[in-house]
């Protein structure tokens, strides 16, 4: 494929000029209030004049919709007056009773939803800054041909170029083709300029229909078969009601650790703290507790500052122990004390016994116990909570799901009729994953 020839033009940039801005019929409007979001008290609210729209103060935002897709950045748009164009039109998405959209026989009437903001605005600065690197310096300019082009650019994958000839699925371009139709169906609305009179992209067909996208009235996924679909649901259900409280546990201790702990300077040394700091170090030394363990990647950052490899405190998470005894940052100057405690360092969290047993094991062979525990750094802490409690994460996560899936069988296999009396063999991985001998 190749693309349309670009040209280089050079077009007037900067805040979009006070006249328009003042004449446009949304001018100093408040997009939540209009829009009948409620913002967390003392949140940014976001004006229409502002050429990058807030709204983090969200207070009913779903929990998929991350900091990031709150903030909605029109800025990048090149021409100041089609920056305009695109703050009227997701305006009047998102306010679709405001008398000046009403008047719109054309324009949708139902809400655009505050999770597909960001993406809309993303779209609309790439049509817009495509439409500029084109050479055009008028919307009143667009023709067919150029929504076609840029529907032919945007069909193929363009994040990897191994992947570049691959042509997406229809289903993928609809988020593409709705900003560049439904531009024509406000063109009576904006300000500055919009498309010429009677001009909307492809005409009257629906965006299913410029896309290809054939909607079949049955199901064409063949139904999965259950050797693949019982373990699936197993580990689907042992991810959610064995290791999902677990995981809610560590989420509060790991929260509760960072909200109670209160970091202070070092310059606030007394001899009632150093003392706390030393009871500390001694209470590990005499109990033989290990030190909680800094992350993998912060020890590679210490070897590369000119810690030595033999260095006892190499691995030790100084900050954390600091923390939990008097509520500073930086390591004093007593190293000899931590040295002669000497107890390495772990994970701060895992579960209580690094080994279980499971309804199988326990019947046929009550000493027998499966390792499934292991240790997680705040690092491992959040990847866990990810893999756990977040679904499109659940793709990414396949050795949890083989690890849930080996654990579920377990039980899974354990409720089965048990007529048959060959005795299960099961074998244990390094690793701590356990699964039943075929």
């Amino acid at each position: 494929m190749s693309s349309p020839a670009r040209v280089t033009v050079h077009v007037p940039t900067g805040p979009i000029p006070a006249a328009l801005a003042a004449r446009s019929p949304f001018a100093g409007k408040d997009i939540c209030a209009e829009a009948g979001w409620e913002l967390r008290a003392g949140s940014h609210r976001a004006m229409f004049d502002e050429d990058v729209w807030d709204v983090r103060g969200l207070a009913d935002a779903p929990k998929s919709m991350i900091e990031t897709v709150k903030v909605w950045n029109f800025s990048r748009i090149v021409n100041p007056r089609w920056r305009l164009t695109a703050k009227e039109y997701l305006f009047a998405a998102v306010v679709p009773q405001h008398e000046a959209v009403l008047t719109l026989p054309d324009a949708p009437r139902v809400p655009l939803k505050p999770q597909s903001c960001y993406g809309t605005v993303v779209e609309l600065v790439h049509w817009l800054n495509f439409l500029t690197e084109q050479g055009l310096g008028s919307l009143q300019d667009v023709l067919q041909e150029h929504c076609d082009s840029w529907k032919e650019i945007r069909s193929y994958h363009t994040r990897h170029a191994s992947q570049s000839h691959r042509k997406l699925q229809p289903g993928s371009l609809g988020h593409v083709i709705y900003p560049v139709k439904f531009l024509g169906l406000y063109s009576a609305l904006f300000t500055a300029e919009g498309y010429r009179d009677g001009f909307v992209p492809w005409g009257k067909a629906t965006v299913s229909e410029i896309v290809g996208k054939v909607w079949s009235p049955v199901n064409n996924t063949p139904p999965v078969p259950d050797e693949v679909f019982q373990p699936a649901v197993a580990a689907a259900l042992y991810v959610v009601e064995t290791m999902g409280p677990l995981v809610a546990d560590l989420v509060d201790l790991a929260r509760s650790q960072d909200e109670s702990i209160v970091a202070s300077g070092i310059n606030k040394w007394s001899a009632e703290r150093r003392q706390r700091l030393l009871d500390a170090l001694e209470h590990h030394a005499r109990e033989k507790l290990p030190f909680p363990r800094v992350e993998a990647k912060y020890i590679k950052v210490r070897l590369t500052r000119g810690w030595s490899p033999q260095d006892p405190l190499l691995e030790v998470n100084i900050r954390r122990v600091l923390q939990q005894s008097i509520g500073a940052e930086n390591l004093p100057s007593f190293r000899c004390c931590w040295t002669r405690c000497g107890q390495g360092g772990k994970p701060p969290w895992r579960r209580r016994g690094s080994r279980r047993s499971t309804p199988a094991t326990r019947r046929r062979c009550p000493a027998r116990m499966i390792p499934r525990s292991w240790s997680r750094g705040r690092h491992r802490c959040h990847g866990t909570t990810s893999a756990t409690c977040t679904p499109w994460s659940w793709g990414r996560a396949g050795w949890w799901w083989q690890r849930s899936a080996a654990c579920a069988r377990a039980n899974w296999s354990s409720s089965r009729s048990t007529r048959r009396c060959r005795p299960r063999q099961w074998r244990v991985a390094p690793n701590g994953f356990a699964w039943e001998a075929s």
